[in-house]
Order: C-alpha cells, then sequence, then structure tokens
C-alpha cells in the first residue's frame, strides 16, 4: 500500500509541480467526502441484500480464502502459492495484496471482503481518477472547482458501472487507478528526454495494471499503440524523429522485455489458450453485439450526456489531442477484445477512461464560471437523469443478507 501512495505522490508531484496535495482543500474534501459517500453506497448494497456468489463474484473472495490459508500453513508455502499465483494465474493474487490488511481484522466473510477492497482498492482509484479530472480542468476554462469535484466525484461513486462489479464480490476497478497514472504521465510526455523517475513510475503503473487483470492488456496495447503514433506525428512536426524515436526505443525495448521476461508463464498460457472457444457459448460475440450491449447498459441518454462531454473536448484546442487518442484507445482495445470474448459487466471497465474523460468534460463545461445560457438548460437535463439512472441501476436487489456460493 505504501507503494502505491507513493506512486500516487509523484504522478501528482509531476503533473502538478509545485501544488501539495494539502494546499489543494477543495480537491481533497471532495475526494474524502465522495469516498466516504462511494463505500458507505458499497457497503449499503453488499449488507442489506441475499445473494448467492458465484463464477466471477466469488473468485476473489476465494483467492483471498487461499491466501490466508496458505501463509497460515507456512510463511515460505504462503509465499510460494502467492508468487505462483502472480506470474502464471489468469485470476492474480495481486488485488488481494492491498484487501488484505484490513480485511484480517475482520470476520472474514464475503461482505467484509467487499467492504475492505471499497476501501483499499476503490478510494485510490478515485483520487487518480479525480486527478485526472483536476488536469483536463486546467486544459479548459476556468470552472468553479467547488462544483466541479464533487460532480466528477458524484460521477464515479454512483455510475452503476462501477457499482454493479463492485458489489458482486469484482474489485476489477482498481486497475484504473495505474491507467489514471499512465494516462496523466503520458498527456504531456513527448519522449524529448529521457526522465527515468517519470519512465519508471510509467513502467511500474504498466507492470501492476497487467496484474490486475489480464484483459486490461487490451487497454496497454490499445493506448501505447495510438499514443507512440500520436508522439511520432508530433516529432514529425517538430522535426525531431531521430531523437524521439531513439527515446523511445531506449524506454520501450528493455522495458517490454522486462515485463515479458517476467510473466513469461502469463503469456505463453495467454498465447495457447484459445478463449474464444471457452467464452463462445457463454457470451454473445461481435464487435457490433458488443456496442448494442453498452447502449442497454450504459442508457441512450447517459452516452448522449457523454457525446455532448467528447464534442467540447474536441471543440477546445487544447484537449483535442487527448480526446482523439482516448477514443482511439478505447476503440481499439474494444476492437481487440471482442475478437476472443464479449464485455462483461466488469470486463466493460476498460471503456471506463473514455467514458470518464467524456463525463469530466461535461461536468467541467456545466460548472465553467463565464457558461453560456445554454448551460443551464443543459444542467437542468443532466442532474435528473443522472439521479434517475443511478438510482434505477440493476444492482440493488430487494434482499438481506450475502451468503457464498457452498
Amino acid at each position: 500500500m505504501g507503494e502505491l501512495c507513493l506512486l500516487l505522490h509523484f504522478t501528482w508531484q509531476t503533473v502538478f509541480p509545485g501544488q501539495r496535495v494539502a494546499q489543494d482543500k477543495t480537491f481533497l474534501r471532495s475526494w474524502l467526502a465522495g469516498s466516504a459517500v462511494g463505500v458507505a453506497v458499497i457497503a449499503a448494497l453488499v449488507c442489506y441484500r441475499q445473494t448467492v456468489y458465484s463464477d466471477d463474484a466469488i473468485n476473489y473472495f476465494a483467492k483471498q480464502t487461499l491466501l490466508f490459508g496458505s501463509f497460515g500453513q507456512s510463511g515460505f508455502y504462503g509465499i510460494h502459492v502467492l508468487l505462483e499465483s502472480l506470474l502464471t494465474a489468469d485470476y492474480k493474487m495481486f488485488m488481494n495484496l492491498f484487501i488484505s490488511v484490513p480485511y484480517l481484522f475482520t470476520g472474514r466473510s464475503i461482505n467484509a471482503f467487499m467492504v475492505c477492497y471499497a476501501i483499499t482498492c476503490f478510494m485510490p482509484m478515485w483520487f487518480a481518477l479525480l486527478m485526472g479530472a483536476k488536469y483536463l480542468a486546467q486544459q479548459l476554462p476556468a470552472c468553479h472547482t467547488a462544483l466541479y469535484y464533487p460532480l466528477c466525484m458524484a460521477v464515479m461513486v454512483l455510475w452503476p458501472m462501477f457499482l454493479w462489479p463492485a458489489t458482486h464480490g469484482m474489485p476489477d476497478a482498481f486497475g484504473l487507478t495505474f491507467a489514471a497514472v499512465i494516462a496523466l504521465l503520458c498527456a504531456d510526455y513527448r519522449f524529448e528526454t529521457l526522465p527515468w523517475p517519470r519512465l519508471l513510475a510509467i513502467f511500474a503503473a504498466t507492470f501492476a495494471l497487467i496484474l490486475t487483470r489480464r484483459w486490461y492488456m487490451f487497454w496497454i496495447l490499445a493506448f501505447y499503440a495510438v499514443y507512440v503514433l500520436a508522439v511520432l506525428v508530433g516529432a514529425v512536426r517538430r522535426k525531431t524523429l531521430g531523437s524521439t524515436l531513439k527515446h523511445m526505443l531506449l524506454f520501450g525495448v528493455p522495458s517490454a522485455v522486462i515485463i515479458v521476461g517476467a510473466l513469461l508463464p502469463t503469456f505463453k498460457t495467454i498465447l495457447t489458450t484459445d478463449y474464444a472457444d471457452i467464452y463462445g457459448a457463454y457470451y454473445g460475440g461481435g464487435f457490433g453485439n458488443n456496442c448494442l450491449g453498452q447502449l442497454r447498459t450504459q442508457g441512450l441518454i447517459w452516452l448522449v450526456l457523454c457525446a455532448a462531454g467528447l464534442v467540447w473536448l474536441l471543440y477546445c484546442r487544447s484537449t483535442r489531442a487527448q480526446a482523439i487518442v482516448a477514443a482511439a484507445a478505447s476503440l481499439g482495445a474494444m476492437v481487440l477484445f471482442t475478437r476472443t470474448q464479449s464485455l462483461g459487466d466488469h470486463q466493460s471497465l476498460i471503456l471506463a477512461p473514455f467514458y470518464l474523460l467524456m463525463l469530466f468534460g461535461l461536468c467541467a463545461k456545466l460548472t465553467q464560471q463565464k457558461a453560456k445560457p445554454g448551460c443551464a438548460m443543459l444542467r437542468r437535463v443532466f442532474w435528473p437523469y443522472f439521479w434517475w439512472s443511478t438510482s434505477a441501476t440493476p444492482c440493488v436487489c430487494p434482499v438481506k443478507t450475502c451468503r457464498p456460493w457452498p
């Protein structure tokens, strides 16, 4: 956990030089208050209902039980089980390491497990994503941060796309912490020099994201492909292609060798497993079907609001490049992913960075200090729909306690 805090602190110092977290009291208050609401919402949804957990919903609870049981037998055996999971398994115990500390002092129930990861996995994620919102706001016309930050936190902590997996035993959204760090550290970096602390942070975040869930690799591949292309196009315009390409290779090749070498068993499993055959009978398939699936799960009005945010980001010259890179990366990730399986409730999180970018853009427009008259009408549409959509989320089940699959 200390390493994660250090990574987030370094990211803040790099992206917002000369600013301390404690100095931005509006940001800090919004994050703390929003996190308290988010944890309370997850705890309430988890603890008041009765649910039989199976399949993906029980995997990480079972991993936590196995981790504790292994270390209970012997420290060496526990380390063996942990390393075997991190290096070879599809479902790795990486997230369980962060959940373990508070979970150790609970009754070891699945309810306690989910509340613990709401604290240790979701709070850092909300912080990293709110940093992304802060960075975006600095690129746009001045907005009322006292309204902007709470609105961004409300979007995150009440979004059904986060709440559904969070309340069904899947802490997969934790990976967005590292996705946000990667995006922030790459946002204004063009490989003109080799700042090794920044590059080491990008490497660490990439490695951690792969350890979080296998399918985040689709986002990693798509994002870096689009990012590298954008940087090279910019280098051609600045006539610095040679030095830029050299710096890319000096960082990229060793990083790829280290990651592939360290996780070679994982990559062997990925390359030799026919995921299309495994998941083909369970899911529908194809890019088109998955687009329709997003329309059904997110809702037409919600997607229209996202599109409005995207239009605003494309309209503003300062955010146009970031919006194009994010859109292309999400499109690429979705194309790659849907060649083998379909986007389930938690796999859809690979699209969350793009959704949130659009929603943060809309929030910035709604809270703009010199807003045009049309923004008042947009606010009247946005707020009622936002509260209606979050209160109508299907992850609310009218029963009372939960128990694991026997």
